[in-house]
């Protein structure tokens, strides 16, 4: 008796992407490990997630860049938080909130531009980024937490764009539209509170 067996070959199939997905209802991520570039895409707001809740966690040191597309509207609390190697963040005018903690502990930022269109910044935003040299932030912005800069001991550049006085500061010197300096105080001279920093320097008069 000849039997004759057929030996079919099974293909296992693959499990979730671990550097590719969705994020909330209408946004997708992924990371590119060659080029260490995070980046987030679709309409709609990043979800606010607790520390240790976003779905990049596992490979976080890994991240160089994050490229946000435009449509996405909002940066959620958390996300890139104490993601030490992030050097380059590419932030859309369709964002118009960026979250508490969003980049608190960025190590390696060293310049954030905030385009027009953000009009509210959370609290710690961008706290303890130790080698944060240089912001710019938009007129737009309406709305600051509190201490979104606190210990960034590096920052000695802030330019506020078209502001009510018009004024880029460095250091411990505003730099008013007509090219006149105002001495500021001290106590803001590392940002450690610049909510009352950006308060004070916008109510400066233009003309003195």
């Amino acid at each position: 008796l000849l039997m004759v067996v057929s030996i079919v070959p099974i293909t296992a199939s693959a499990g979730p992407d671990p550097y590719s997905g969705t994020y909330g209802d209408n946004l997708t991520w992924s990371f590119d490990e060659t080029t260490a570039t995070l980046t987030i895409s679709g309409e709609g707001d990043m979800d606010d997630v607790y520390y240790t809740g976003r779905p990049w966690e596992d490979f976080k040191d890994e991240i160089v860049s994050v490229i946000i597309n435009d449509g996405v509207t909002s940066i959620g609390e958390n996300a890139f938080y104490d993601c030490a190697n992030l050097k380059n963040v590419t932030i859309p005018g369709s964002v118009t909130t960026i979250g508490g903690h969003a980049f608190n502990e960025c190590d390696s930022l060293t310049k954030v531009v905030l385009h027009e269109g953000v009009t509210k910044i959370g609290d710690y935003a961008f706290a303890n980024c130790d080698y944060l040299d240089t912001v710019v932030i938009s007129g737009t912005v309406t709305e600051m937490g509190d201490s979104v800069f606190v210990s960034c001991d590096r920052l000695a550049n802030v330019t506020l764009c078209d502001g009510p006085a018009g004024i880029r500061i460095q250091k411990r010197t505003a730099v008013l539209k007509n090219g006149a300096t105002k001495a500021v105080d001290p106590a803001f001279s590392f940002f450690g509170s610049l909510p009352g920093f950006v308060k004070k320097a916008m109510l400066a008069n233009p003309d003195t």
